[in-house]
């Protein structure tokens, strides 16, 4: 699934300035879980919300996460008709920005979900580390198209 428009303009470029607070590799056991060639960054909902604690963010931007989330989550629920209620066991917010190398021969961006890597080969989603494989979805914000997307993986 993919769904625009999930925040406004004026939201996006909030989470944009909340993700200056990303830190390096977080979440992963290195700095570069998917390529080497790509600085990875991230921020989950619990250290936004420490940071506001201290001062380091405003209240407002770690709030505007929470709701994002959760609009994320009722996109997809409404997208699926769901009868019973779906729960998130984790968000984060990543930034992957690509370094400069001479020559690329990986994708360092590719389009995916948390749940699983993309076999270029086969077009199939391999359920294999660095991937994690309980999680469902992902929303991602992608800065040079302005537009919030929500993707959304299906059980076989």
């Amino acid at each position: 699934m993919l769904a625009d428009n999930v925040l406004s303009q004026d939201q996006c470029d909030k989470l944009l300035e909340l993700a200056k607070h990303c830190k390096e590799g977080d979440g992963y056991q290195r700095k570069a879980p998917h390529t080497y060639n790509e600085l990875f960054e991230g921020l989950n909902i619990l250290d936004a919300a420490k940071k506001s604690q201290e001062g380091e963010v405003v209240p407002e931007l770690s709030q505007l996460y929470v709701n994002a989330s959760r609009r994320s989550r009722d996109a997809i629920a409404k997208e699926f008709n769901l009868q019973t209620p779906l729960y998130f066991s984790y968000t984060h917010l990543v930034c992957r920005t690509a370094k400069d190398v001479v020559e690329r021969r990986d994708l360092s961006h590719p389009v995916h979900s948390d749940n699983c890597i993309l076999n270029e080969a086969t077009g199939e989603c391999d359920k294999v580390p660095p991937a994690y494989t309980w999680r469902d979805s992902m929303m991602s914000l992608k800065e040079e198209t302005s537009s919030m997307h929500t993707l959304q993986k299906t059980s076989h």
